[in-house]
Formats: structure tokens, C-alpha cells, sequence
């Protein structure tokens, strides 16, 4: 996983983890993804089951290459 989605999902789980712990919501980022499946795939299947989004962006992400390129 990238530096700037490390930075994410440490971000949104120390924040939002007791929402979590109380299976109020579930977290999905991009490590979760198994190695050998196809990340955009996978992706796409979490949003199109989400009830909600929660979009969360780190200046660092912003500024990536990755970042700047899924613009």
C-alpha cells in the first residue's frame, strides 16, 4: 500500500474506530484488497454496496503521483 493510503486508513481507523467497534460502520480502503484481484474492481464493488461515503483525503495523497493521476 502506498505511503499516502497509509496515511488514510490510519487516519479514518484511529478516528473512526469506536464507530466501527460498535458495528456502526464498516471501513473499506484500498490495502484491504486481497494480492492477484484487480484493485479498480474491487473498488467499484465496495461503492456500489455502500450505503454511505465517506471520502477521506490526506494533503500528502493529494500531492502524490497516485493522486494526481485518479483526478
Amino acid at each position: 500500500m502506498p505511503s499516502s493510503a497509509r496515511t488514510i486508513a490510519l487516519v479514518s481507523k484511529t478516528a473512526l474506530q469506536p464507530l466501527e467497534q460498535e458495528g456502526v460502520i464498516s471501513l473499506w480502503h484500498d490495502g484491504l484488497v486481497r494480492p492477484g484481484y484487480d484493485v479498480d474492481q474491487e473498488r467499484a464493488s465496495a461503492l456500489a454496496h455502500a450505503s454511505i461515503v465517506l471520502l477521506l483525503f490526506s494533503p500528502d495523497y493529494l500531492a502524490s503521483e497516485q493522486g494526481y493521476s485518479e483526478r
